[in-house]
């Protein structure tokens, strides 16, 4: 390893799976999750000491490639199911199915014993020139080695798509149950995917052009920078990240997910939908439950005494918003005069009508109302009312923000 910038990444990659595999270990309740990221962060570090013995040791490169292989092809589903852990809606465990993902990389243990048995000339024409030279055990061990190779990278492109598409669902399913999502929306989960999917296209792209060019598509010290980035984010949000239905998992009759088209079996007519609307309405005016930071739609529907099925689709069909964006109407609806009374700051006002950060709070007053709070400021202090009895409405309640919203774009 002539580069030092090289050696310094690859050691800070290797100590920081170390140490979050350590961390994860000394835990004295282990979660659901730790299992399927102790085998993400295991894969790693062979890679990551293959790839150092391969550059400072004399043992054979073809030998070390080999035995990486098995932890390279279980990158994929290991992180598959991390994802899937933090995003099933019911209690997630290990179970024997999912070690049907992982037959790929069983599968490769067989080629190292078939390289071994290779001899050193046969090994570096593999490995060095890229080319299968020697008898017909040489071929077919090399078409062995070709094959493990696509497929792993095949179906890693599908894991990696499947994901991102499991945690846009998990996203929607979220504002159907919860109104304060902005820390368990895993958006870190999304950009370490992006950044896998990128490394895979270039993986496919390299192995196609393996005979045409000569010169690597990404720079190994670029390549080890960008693992570095995946176990740092790995380390820093996955250790601490909890699941994202942990302490309210739901219940079987609760998902919406079954019913294909939406609602289709269920027995809610138009006139009682029309009633448990006006009873949802009545509710959140009359006891403000959208002041509880941990409102959910379990707990509506409980305070109701209604299926939070029949909730759901009463707030889809009738008032055509699912629960997180209804919720958050009523507190940017009461965070609005708060707003133009400017006697508490911006966090204090979010804090106070329900949401759980600033963030969170500035993101749904743009939704509401296509600006930020201040810009909102500014454009009501701007825009004088037509009378003072206007002008208490805008410091009172809801005819207040009902004034602002009047004011053109």
């Amino acid at each position: 390893m002539s580069d030092p910038l090289l050696l310094i990444m690859t050691s800070a990659t290797l100590g920081q799976a170390l140490l979050s595999l350590s961390l994860i270990l000394s835990r004295t309740e282990r979660r659901a999750a730790d299992t399927p990221l102790m085998i993400v962060l295991c894969a790693a570090l062979v890679l990551l000491a293959t790839a150092t013995l391969t550059s400072w040791s004399a043992l054979d490169r073809g030998v070390l490639f080999t035995a990486s292989l098995p932890a390279s092809l279980a990158l994929a589903p290991a992180l598959a199911l991390y994802i899937e852990a933090l995003t099933t809606e019911r209690p997630w465990r290990c179970e024997r199915r999912h070690a049907l993902r992982f037959c790929l990389a069983a599968l490769s243990l067989l080629a190292i014993p078939m390289v071994l048995f290779l001899s050193p000339d046969e090994r570096h024409w593999m490995f060095t020139e890229g080319r299968a030279g020697g008898g017909a055990y040489s071929r077919f061990a090399g078409a062995c080695l070709f094959g493990l190779i696509v497929a792993g990278s095949v179906l890693g492109g599908l894991y990696a798509w499947r994901s991102l598409g499991r945690l846009a669902m998990y996203r929607r399913r979220l504002e159907t149950l919860f109104a304060n999502n902005d820390r368990r929306e895993l958006w870190w989960l999304t950009a370490l995917l992006g950044v896998v999917l990128g490394a895979w296209a270039l993986s496919v792209i390299s192995l196609m052009a393996d005979s045409l060019i000569s010169a690597p598509l990404l720079a190994p010290v670029v390549a080890q920078t960008l693992g570095w980035i995946a176990i740092w984010a790995l380390s820093l949000f996955g250790l601490g990240q909890p699941p994202g239905f942990d302490g309210r998992w739901v219940e079987p009759q609760t998902s919406t997910a079954s019913v294909s088209p939406k609602y289709r079996k269920s027995a809610l007519t138009s006139q009682q939908a029309d009633r448990v609307a006006g009873r949802i309405e009545s509710i959140m005016r009359a006891e403000r439950l959208y002041l509880d930071p941990a409102l959910s739609l379990p707990k509506l529907a409980a305070r109701l005494n209604i299926s939070p099925n029949l909730v759901s689709q009463t707030l889809n069909e009738r008032l055509g918003k699912s629960f997180f964006a209804y919720v958050n109407a009523w507190r940017i609806e009461a965070a609005a005069p708060l707003v133009l009374a400017r006697e508490h700051s911006m966090l204090e006002i979010a804090l106070e009508v329900g949401f759980n950060s600033k963030s969170a709070f500035y993101k749904s007053f743009n939704v509401s109302f296509g600006m930020s709070p201040s810009s909102y400021l500014k454009r009501c202090a701007t825009t004088p009312p037509t009378s003072a009895q206007q002008t208490d409405q805008a410091l009172e309640g809801a005819q207040g923000v009902r004034l602002c919203k009047r004011i053109p774009q």
